[in-house]
């Protein structure tokens, strides 16, 4: 089993959706808040990507123009606090896919990231042997 991290794997965002309240709530105020911070300082360390049998890369969200190569994978740094102030490290984990676009574009929905199309898709697929 690998552990990847996702969109809700940071503090911020985990807050918000009730990780926090739920840790509260099965141990109590105190030991609650204190698990909510060490699950959240693991989070940091968690990677964003990882390769299966040599072609295929796996992540929680989708591509980005920033993807030039897996070592940039690799070379992410962590711990990692916050993803939003690492581009690719955003993409990896919110990027989404649209039909019938070509190349990418601002990610409006979400308000993060990109959205990209099946063009640029394959072209990053060919260019990393995916």
């Amino acid at each position: 089993i690998f552990l990847l991290r996702g969109n809700h794997e940071c503090k911020q965002i985990n807050r918000v959706y009730g990780f926090l309240m739920e840790m509260e709530s099965r141990f109590g105020k105190e030991k609650g808040n204190d698990l909510f911070h060490m699950f959240n300082e693991a989070f940091t360390h968690l990677p964003f990507a990882c390769l299966v049998g040599a072609n295929v890369l796996c992540m929680h969200g989708g591509i980005s123009d920033k993807l030039t190569s897996l070592e940039a994978i690799e070379q992410i740094p962590k711990p990692l606090v916050d993803p939003n102030t690492n581009q690719l490290a955003c993409d990896l984990l919110w990027a989404d896919p649209m039909l019938g676009l070509n190349g990418y574009m601002e990610n409006s929905v979400r308000g993060v990231s990109v959205h990209f199309g099946e063009d640029v898709l394959h072209s990053t697929m060919d260019r990393l042997n995916l």
